[in-house]
C-alpha cells in the first residue's frame, strides 16, 4: 500500500526531517509532543520507506510499549456512495492565516488555544477544553479563516466537510454522509469545520421536512454530546437563527463575528496591500473610510482587482484603489461630513472634486470639512 492511500497529504520533508523532529521533541522531554509527530508519520508516511504497512504498525507497537496511547491512523477519506464526490478536503495544518477580527474575537479565539495547550491538565481535573465551537456572522467576515488559524495554532490537520457532497437528493444518503464525515474526522485528532452549518442542522419544525432533517439533528446532537478530546469542531453558519435550538445549546462556545469596524478595515486593507505594495497611512484611513460595510473578503476582492488595474495601466496601486472605491462609493452609507474630512485629508481630494463625487455645491463641501473637525 503506498503512502499516498493513507492521507491526501504527505509529511512534509520525508523520514530525516522526521527523525530529526521526534527526536528534538523527545529531547526535550515532550510526550505529547512525540505523540503528535508519530500521529503525522503515521497519517503519511515518508516516500523513502519501503514497506509502508510493516513501519506503521511497528510504530504503533512501539508507541504501546512506552504505555503512550497510540495515535489512531486515518482512513481514507470517505465519498458519498451515489456521486462518488468526496465528502471532505484533508489539509496539512495551515501556516501564515491571515486572521483580522475584533479585540474580542481575538480574546475568544485566544482562550481556546490555550485551553488546548492545557489540555491534559484540564481532563486530569475533569474538565475538558473547548471541543464544539459555533462561529456566527454575515458573509465574508471570517468565519472560515477562524477554523484555519485555530487549525494553524493547535498544529492540526483541517478537514474541511464539503456540503455539496454530504447533502444529497438521495432519502436517508445525507444523514449516512454526515456520519461517516464525523466517524472520518474522530480518527485522528484534528480541526474538523462544518461550514453552511445551517443547511444540517435547521429546526426541526420545517414543515417541508419529511422525516429526514429530524434524523440528521438527531445525529448532531448525539456528536456533539460525545465529541473526542483530541478533535476540535468547528461548525459556521451566516443564518444562526434557522439551527436548531437543541443544536445551539449543545456547542460549548458560540463566537459571534460581526462587520469589521474602521480599525479592522485598516488593517485588512494593510494586510491585503502589503506584499503588493504597501500603502500610505492616509490612503489606508481613506479607503476604510469608503468601505463602511464591507467584508472582509469585500476588501481582499478590492484590493486584488485594483492591483489588477494598476499592472494593466501602469499606476500605482493606491491610485487604482482609491479610483475603484471612489466609483464604487454610495454616499448614504457613510456620514457625509465624516467623508469629507476624510476624502480632503486622507485621500488628497480637492474640495471641488468631493462635491462633484457627491452632487453639492463647492461651499457645502468645505461646511462639512469645518463640521467635521468641530466634532473630533
Amino acid at each position: 500500500m503506498s503512502s499516498k492511500s493513507k492521507s491526501s497529504y504527505q509529511f512534509e520533508g520525508g523520514l530525516e526531517q522526521a527523525l530529526v523532529d521526534i527526536c528534538s521533541v523527545a529531547a526535550k522531554g515532550n510526550v505529547s509532543g512525540v505523540r503528535q509527530l508519530a500521529a503525522r508519520v503515521l497519517r503519511a508516511v515518508p516516500p523513502e520507506v519501503s514497506d509502508p504497512e510493516r513501519f506503521s504498525d511497528e510504530l504503533t507497537a512501539a508507541l504501546a510499549e512506552s504505555g503512550a496511547p497510540a495515535p489512531r491512523r486515518a482512513s481514507r477519506p470517505p465519498a458519498d456512495r451515489d456521486s462518488r464526490i468526496d465528502l471532505v478536503d484533508v489539509r496539512p495544518p495551515p501556516v501564515g492565516t491571515v486572521l483580522v477580527v475584533p479585540e474580542d474575537v481575538d480574546d475568544q479565539l485566544q482562550a481556546v488555544v490555550r485551553e488546548w495547550s492545557a489540555r491534559e491538565e484540564l481532563i486530569a481535573t475533569g474538565v475538558m477544553p473547548t471541543l464544539t465551537l459555533l462561529i456566527t456572522g454575515p458573509p465574508g467576515v471570517g468565519k472560515t479563516h477562524a477554523a484555519s488559524w485555530l487549525a494553524e495554532q493547535l498544529n492540526l490537520p483541517l478537514i474541511v466537510a464539503d456540503l455539496a457532497g454530504v447533502v444529497s437528493s438521495y432519502l436517508g444518503s445525507t444523514g449516512r454522509n454526515l456520519r461517516r464525515v464525523l466517524d472520518f474526522a474522530k480518527e485522528q485528532p484534528c480541526v474538523l469545520l462544518l461550514d453552511e452549518f445551517d443547511a444540517l442542522a435547521k429546526r426541526r419544525d420545517d414543515d417541508s421536512d419529511v422525516g429526514e432533517l429530524k434524523r440528521i439533528v438527531n445525529v448532531l446532537l448525539l456528536e456533539l454530546e460525545r465529541w473526542p478530546s483530541d478533535c476540535l469542531l468547528v461548525a459556521a453558519t451566516n443564518h444562526p437563527e434557522l439551527l436548531d435550538r437543541a443544536v445551539e445549546r449543545r456547542f460549548d462556545r458560540i463566537i459571534d463575528i460581526p462587520l469589521p469596524g474602521a480599525q479592522q478595515r485598516i488593517e485588512l486593507f494593510r494586510t491585503f496591500s502589503g506584499p503588493i505594495e504597501p500603502l500610505p497611512e492616509d490612503v489606508l484611513v481613506g479607503a476604510a473610510a469608503l468601505t463602511h460595510d464591507a467584508t472582509g473578503s469585500h476588501i481582499e476582492r478590492a484590493v486584488t482587482n485594483a492591483a489588477r488595474n494598476a499592472i494593466v495601466h501602469g499606476v500605482p496601486l493606491r491610485e487604482a484603489l482609491t479610483a475603484r472605491l471612489l466609483d464604487a462609493f454610495d454616499p448614504s452609507e457613510v456620514e457625509r461630513d465624516e467623508f469629507c474630512l476624510v476624502a480632503y485629508e486622507s485621500l488628497g481630494m480637492t474640495q471641488r472634486e468631493i462635491a462633484r463625487l457627491l452632487d453639492v455645491s463647492h461651499p457645502t463641501v468645505g461646511a462639512a470639512i469645518r463640521k467635521a473637525r468641530e466634532a473630533k
